[in-house]
């Protein structure tokens, strides 16, 4: 098996009780676990591997935490042409929520950053990674080990989240009534950063039912919205 179908797109299409979506979700994570080449098609983000870190993984954790002690169920939409990434059932299968998720990360720099990490075996887990040359064949400049204040890691999520929203924000009437999954990955982010991100941000919810921030990595939720 070739590890672009580790994991299929009709796995992520599958109705989950919510119950058991991070089950679910981490046994699809464990199959790049095997060796050194699967866990960096994993880390790069290639094929599927995007798709699942950068939504399936938040809409798991938001079905869970908020839905987990029901019979309700989650859907989720791979590759969809619909306005939106899944919804949240009923256990009838009658329809409960629609639901949009965005991932707040400057991608571009987080690839370099995962780059880096594979070629060198660290990286700096926070600000720009510098360096010359293109992709694959990039030569990295030696980091600087450097401390990190608290405000500096909130401004930074405060900005991320902000223009994640603001993007969808912008798309009239389209997710109007939705509710909204905002996703960081935020290794350095720890609870009380977390509760200081919320309250430096002031998202208007005109078009959202609600939104939700979610920590991937550590599965922190907040609800940002009344």
């Amino acid at each position: 098996m070739s590890i672009s179908d580790i994991v299929k797109p009709d796995e992520l299409s599958q109705i989950i009780a919510c119950s058991n979506a991070l089950k679910v979700y981490e046994s699809m994570i464990n199959r790049f676990s095997s060796s050194n080449e699967k866990a960096e098609y994993l880390r790069l983000k290639k094929g599927i591997a995007q798709e699942l870190v950068d939504e399936f993984a938040p809409f798991c954790i938001y079905a869970y935490q908020c839905h987990g002690d029901s019979d309700k169920l989650m859907k989720y939409y791979h590759d969809t042409k619909q306005s939106f990434d899944g919804e949240i059932l009923s256990g009838k299968g009658e329809l409960l929520e629609s639901v949009e998720i965005t991932c707040a990360v400057d991608g571009h720099n987080e690839s370099v950053r995962m780059e880096r990490l594979n070629k060198k075996g660290m990286v700096n887990a926070f600000g720009k990674v510098k360096y010359s040359g293109k992709k694959g064949n990039r030569e990295f400049t030696e980091e600087e080990v450097r401390t990190v204040s608290n405000s500096q890691i909130e401004a930074h999520y405060v900005e991320l989240i902000n223009h994640a929203y603001l993007k969808k924000k912008n798309k009239t009437g389209k997710y109007d009534g939705m509710i909204l999954l905002i996703a960081i990955e935020g290794y350095l982010v720890k609870e009380l950063n977390m509760d200081k991100i919320v309250s430096k941000l002031s998202l208007n919810i005109d078009k959202f039912g609600s939104i939700f921030l979610i920590n991937i990595n550590s599965r922190d939720i907040r609800k940002l919205t009344d």
